[in-house]
Formats: C-alpha cells, structure tokens, sequence
C-alpha cells in the first residue's frame, strides 16, 4: 500500500472540515486514529499533527505504535500538541513471548516508552492479539502494566489472514476464547 503524502493527507483533512461546515456541525468532537506500519517513520508526522493541532475544537488524536521509536525528546514535542490525548502501543505478551513476534529487545523499547509517555501525562492503552503462546500469561501481563501505569489493556481475537495464515496452530479455539473472556471478567 502507498503511503498518503502530506499534501493528499492534508486534502482530506480539507474535505471533512467542508463536510463539517456544509452539516454545520461546529460543536462536534469527531476522533482522529493514526496508525501504519509505525506512524513514527513519517518525516513529516509533526507537521501533519500540528495542522491537526490547529483543529483541536474539532477533533482529537490517537496514534497507535509499537513504541520503539519514543525517546524524551520525542514524547516532549507529544504533549505540546493539544489535540492529542491518548497513545496506543502494542505488546504481545510479556518478555519472551513478545519478542519471539516482535524482535529481541521490543519488550524493553515497548514498555520504556510507556514510562516515557506516561511522564508526560498521556492516556496508553495497550493492544494485544490473544494467541495459544501469550494467553497463559494474560493476567500477570495486566498486573505488569497497570504497575507502569497503562490505563487500559485492549486484547483481540487471532484472525489467521494473509502472513498470519502460517501461524493458524497458535489460534485460540473457541471454546478457549469463551473460557477466557469470561475468566477476564474477574480481573
């Protein structure tokens, strides 16, 4: 998929605020999720955030990330804009089983950037796809998180598409994903 440059992303920015107007729709909240691959690649994502910023009435802003590329410095220049609010990172599990997915390391490069963004006060959800290799671990992965402050723990079904399809043996049956949801309402 290619990606939007600045200029497209920045004309469909101009077409909902038309929309808005031509619905007179001046005092509605509508929300803004950036995602990817990993949103921090972009040389231009500041820019396109402060032009966001300037829409803060408007809308606000979420960005989803693996949180490998959040330093200080970084997580600073975040908490200036004023449209955004919340930050989600994904984890697959904790230590060994998220790295055996992500790479070595991304545990560590996850959950600092966590404490980054929570220095600087941001809401942090964490998103992760239940599978037979961190579904064991799920509980003591939420006490882990809710200690370095993550507001809240996002899980979603393995769903065996395009490159996951060689990966169909870690999916949860579903007599184990009824087992399990109702187990995650007692935690």
């Amino acid at each position: 998929v290619k990606e939007l440059n600045l200029e497209t992303l920045t004309g469909i920015l101009g077409q909902c605020l038309e929309l808005f107007n031509a619905l007179n729709l001046k005092d509605c909240h509508q929300q803004i999720n950036i995602g990817g691959g990993e949103p921090f690649l972009r040389r231009d994502l500041f820019k396109f955030l402060s032009i966001l910023d300037k829409y803060k009435n408007l809308f606000s802003v979420s960005i989803m990330t693996n949180g490998s590329l959040i330093t200080d410095e970084i997580a600073k220049d975040l908490m200036k804009l004023k449209v955004l609010r919340a930050i989600q990172v994904s984890l697959e599990g904790l230590n060994d089983s998220n790295d055996a997915i992500r790479g070595r390391g991304a545990f560590e490069k996850t959950t600092n950037a966590i404490r980054l963004l929570k220095k600087y006060g941001f809401t942090i959800s964490v998103s992760l796809t239940l599978t037979r290799k961190n579904f064991p671990e799920i509980e003591k992965l939420a006490i882990y998180l809710k200690g370095i402050g993550v507001n809240s723990l996002g899980m979603r079904r393995y769903v065996p598409i395009g490159r996951g399809k060689q990966l169909k043996k870690d999916m949860l049956s579903p007599l184990e994903l009824k087992e399990f949801y109702y187990k995650k309402e007692e935690l």
